[in-house]
């Protein structure tokens, strides 16, 4: 039999005495796992920074940081054809890089002779690294059984607010066949100037609404 002197401590664990030791390890397991996200989201940003870096490197046409313009953006402007008419165009031009080079992609509307708006989906490249030269077609969101709309825009761009063109107005034909009818492109195009300035959406509406 042993015999304890009062007042020593007991090696015996008292009621509750290993609460503070788990609620030690369970805020180290909490900090290791903070440390472990922190870590991740800090890696996960560099790589991110690094990726927007190597945009501005070889696409400097799309991304910038403000440091100079970029084709990017929204463009507004008139379309003329040959015989004299004009009409308005809005284009918001987006860029990605790809593993094969650098994209272009967006949207477009034109505000037509008779005041009517068509959206387009568009697509293209750069012709060069700065893109100060460039290439975009259009396609219908809507299908057209007739009529014309803007086919492609072969732009020039000087690095500032304004984009000079030529492209071509494409006849729509609805034909019938055995099985289907389907809606195609005519070979035959108009030619058309385009002029384009930086600017949003309110300028093209305000230049497409009713005169007078």
């Amino acid at each position: 039999m042993v015999h304890r002197i009062p007042g020593l401590p007991s090696d015996e664990p008292l009621e509750g005495q290993e609460l503070p030791g788990r609620l030690t390890l369970l805020w180290l397991w909490r900090r290791a796992i903070l440390r472990v996200v922190f870590t991740m989201v800090l890696v996960g940003f560099g790589l991110f920074g690094a990726y927007l870096a190597l945009d501005v490197a070889f696409a400097p046409w799309m991304r910038s940081f403000g440091l100079w313009p970029t084709l990017t953006g929204n463009w507004h402007g008139e379309l003329r054809m040959a015989d004299g008419g004009v009409s308005f165009v809005y284009f918001e031009i987006r860029g990605v890089r790809l593993q094969r080079g650098s994209h272009i992609y967006g949207s477009a509307k034109w505000c037509d002779g008779s005041g009517r708006i068509w959206d387009y989906e568009i697509s293209g490249r750069p012709d060069n690294w700065r893109g100060t030269r460039f290439y975009i077609s259009t396609r219908g969101v809507v299908e057209r059984e007739s009529g014309v709309s803007p086919g492609e825009l072969q732009g020039e761009w000087r690095g500032d607010d304004e984009i000079h063109g030529t492209g071509a107005l494409v006849s729509h034909n609805r034909t019938a066949t055995a099985y289907a009818s389907e809606t195609t492109r005519s070979s035959s195009a108009s030619p058309v100037r385009y002029t384009l300035r930086r600017g949003g959406e309110t300028a093209f509406l305000a230049a497409c609404g009713p005169k007078g």
